[in-house]
């Protein structure tokens, strides 16, 4: 019974057409293939949103970074707090927090949580953890604080129901166009279904510019309109994924430092131009190498390799500083000093999807590094040469340095204090610094520095110090105080010298100064007594000899005049030469006298004109003998500083033996000048007259000695000794050089 029902029911069941059977199949189909393209879209559509508000979470996170480390660097909270409760007008931010580096909050977009700890304030307001961005500040000094941001959540909740909008209303629209595409399509399914697949095929395999193109207004080619309108949706959806991907690139080449992305297995994906400066490769040639084929790294110290930095970063899965004194060779072979970090990427699921590395050309800043380190040993030798210590000292925070010619002088071995730190370290050097010096110098020591603090100057101060063993030192303290602007004390600095070689030798050469002027003071006594005497002996000479020579010559003149005639020829020979020797006797004496005088004259110096005085006396020479023709060459402009009247005397000696020895030649020419002798000037009078034997040149200045007889030229012997007193008074000296028969030149100099 119920069989047949049930039969009869089957067979009453009407029969569907092809058409509707097409239809409901196509639509199943384009509604299942809507449901995946929708579903493929919005899950885009929601990454990408996710991601461009991750973007901005973190350009948010690095803006405020900025002035945030600036703010913990300086301290200035206040400047930076209502900078911080503007942020909050922002809709994506709730919260933003700064805390020092003990976890306390130092300034806030929400003023009551200033003071108050970070755990503290996380804990109270429970932020999502996806929605609660915390970073670490810090510089190569250590942690500086903690930024924290809590985002809002309308953003995301936006989001959704926005992807919710999109997925109904889409799912609606293309439910129904796809309904009215299947119905339109039934009829020509067969004919144009084909090109509909293979667009599909082509736009499968990569192609979005292929299109189905199937004319006509019936399903199938609704279906292939609907069709190219969907992919022409996903490649509007790639043109702005492609179109953020430049953006990232460009961010990526802005950036100053190197910068080479891997993927998970090492080789390399990305480079800025700053890499590919450095490592000498360009980015199309580096894609796909190892990172150690094109970032070639060695130790600058051994030479030898280091590590893949790919393996430590990995291996550790967070940000990895990698060697110091690391050299990067390029491509070409140039060497580059490095600074270098590496961090793993990871995505949101935990996978590690390779490495960023980031590194600079720190080649400069190494060679400053080097230079300071050589100019630093060239001060420590130096001061080591010079016996020159330095030193500095904060006695407010218990702060002390010694240089290493210091320790050597105060003989501390510095290695002995290396266990002590702090005030401790500081004391032990005060301690040895006055248990060194000598207890006497103490106390002028201690006031002479306190002057100086006190009284804002510098301070030097020569001290002794007594050692161990009982030496005695003797060292030379400069110094000077800095303040701040209360004019507190912050530090002194100065110079210690080890002056005791050179104080030794002054205390010798003082006990050397008191003996010398003992003896300087008895030779004066002998010289004073010795002009007395010789004053005494030139008095006798002009009194008690020209007396007696007087009544000689006089008498003389008297025989020869009044018994003359009664004398043969040889009596009055013999009465001409007593007279001619007693005048000449009475000249000698003269000429002693004035040699006398010369030593004995008081200097008055002034500038004198030689010139003028040569020009005096050549024109005096001639006046007395008109018979003669001279010729006087006399220099212009020749002066010198000098006594007058002995530098009157000294020419008149000089131009006068040239006057005297030229009487027997022709053409005679006499000069006077002055020419530079190994860059000194030197004065010379030359003649052309008789000349003599330059061997004998030396003995032209000895008294009453002559290399000519009386009877050839008259003259008592004295006048170049008078000249050689002169000169030498002056600082001077005088040589002559001559050749018998060609004349003599006469050189001197004066100071």
């Amino acid at each position: 019974m119920s069989y047949a029902v049930t039969t009869k029911s089957c067979n009453a069941m009407p029969r569907l057409s092809l058409k509707f059977r097409i239809t409901v199949t196509m639509f199943l189909l384009q509604a299942a293939i809507l449901g995946a393209v929708l579903t493929q879209a919005l899950s885009n559509y929601l990454d990408g949103s996710r991601e461009q508000l991750q973007q901005q979470e973190i350009t948010a996170l690095d803006l405020i970074e900025g002035f945030a480390r600036t703010a913990l660097l300086t301290s200035q909270y206040d400047d930076i707090q209502p900078q911080l409760e503007q942020l909050t007008h922002n809709a994506f931010i709730e919260l933003v927090v700064m805390a020092d580096e003990w976890g306390i909050i130092v300034a806030s977009s929400e003023p009551g949580w200033v003071t108050k700890s970070l755990v503290e304030m996380k804990n109270y307001a429970n932020y999502p953890q996806r929605l609660w961005k915390q970073r670490s500040l810090g510089n190569a000094a250590g942690p500086l604080g903690t930024l924290g941001i809590a985002f809002s959540e309308a953003p995301l909740i936006a989001l959704h129901d926005r992807v919710q909008a999109l997925a109904v209303g889409w799912s609606a629209g293309g439910l129904i166009l796809i309904l009215l595409v299947s119905l339109l399509s039934a009829h020509v399914l067969t004919r144009r279904l084909e090109r509909i697949t293979q667009a599909a095929s082509a736009v499968a395999g990569g192609d979005l510019s292929a299109r189905s193109g199937v004319p006509g207004n019936d399903e199938i080619a609704e279906l292939g309109s609907v069709f190219d309108g969907m992919v022409s949706s996903i490649r509007i959806e790639r043109d702005r994924l492609a179109e953020r991907g430049q953006h990232l690139s460009l961010t990526l080449n802005s950036i100053g430092d190197g910068v080479i992305v891997t993927d998970a297995e090492g080789c390399i994906t990305r480079m800025n131009p700053v890499a590919e400066s450095l490592t000498g490769w360009r980015q199309d040639e580096a894609q796909g190498h190892p990172l150690p084929a094109v970032f070639h790294i060695i130790s600058a110290i051994t030479r030898d390799p280091v590590d893949n930095p790919v393996d430590k970063v990995l291996e550790g899965q967070h940000i990895v500083g990698l060697a110091n004194h690391t050299v990067l060779i390029s491509k070409s072979g140039h060497e580059y000093q490095i600074a270098d970090s590496g961090a793993p990427i990871i995505d949101d699921h935990g996978n590690t999807l390779g490495i960023i590395l980031v590194f600079r050309d720190v080649t400069d800043e190494y060679t400053q590094q080097a230079a300071l380190s050589t100019s630093q040993k060239m001060l420590s030798e130096a001061q080591r040469i010079s016996h020159v210590g330095s030193w500095e000292m904060e006695p407010k925070h218990d702060r002390l340095r010694w240089s290493e010619e210091t320790y050597h002088i105060f003989e501390l071995d510095p290695d002995s204090l290396n266990h002590l730190s702090g005030e401790r370290f500081y004391a032990a050097h005060i301690e040895h610094f006055r248990n060194t010096v000598h207890p006497d110098d103490l106390p002028l020591l201690d006031a002479a520095y306190k002057a100086s603090v006190k009284n804002h100057t510098p301070f030097e101060n020569q001290h002794r110090l007594q050692m161990p063993d009982g030496r005695i030192k003797y060292v030379h303290e400069r110094g000077e105080t800095l303040y701040d602007s209360y004019d507190t004390p912050l530090r002194s600095i100065g110079t210690v010298q080890d002056v005791t070689e050179r104080t030794l030798v002054e205390q010798e050469l003082a006990a050397y100064r008191n003996t010398l002027e003992k003896r300087v003071a008895a030779r004066t006594a002998e010289l004073l007594t010795a002009n007395e005497e010789l004053e005494a002996f030139a008095y006798s000479v002009s009194h008690d000899l020209r007396a007696p020579l007087r009544a000689i010559h006089g008498f003389s003149q008297i025989l020869q005049e009044d018994y003359g005639k009664l004398l043969d020829d040889e009596g009055r020979d013999y009465l001409r030469r007593v007279c001619t020797n007693t005048k000449r006797m009475g000249e000698l004496i003269d000429d002693l006298l004035g040699l006398s005088r010369i030593s004995r004259h008081q200097l008055s110096i002034s500038s004198v004109s030689l010139t003028a005085l040569a020009r005096e006396i050549s024109e005096t020479l001639q006046r007395q003998n008109p018979e003669r023709q001279v010729h006087f060459d006399i220099q212009a402009d020749v002066s010198t500083q000098g006594d007058i009247r002995l530098l009157r005397i000294m020419l008149v000696n000089l131009l006068g033996n040239a006057w005297k020895y030229t009487s027997k030649s022709d053409n005679v020419q006499i000069c006077f000048g002055r020419c530079l002798q190994n860059g000194q000037p030197v004065f010379f009078v030359r003649d052309n007259g008789v000349g003599f034997d330059g061997q004998y040149a030396s003995q032209l200045f000895t008294p009453f000695h002559r290399l000519h007889t009386a009877y050839e030229f008259e003259g008592t012997g004295i006048g170049l000794a008078t000249v050689q007193r002169i000169v030498q008074r002056h600082g001077g000296q005088i040589w002559a050089e001559a050749k018998p028969g060609e004349g003599a030149t006469f050189y001197f100099t004066l100071g």
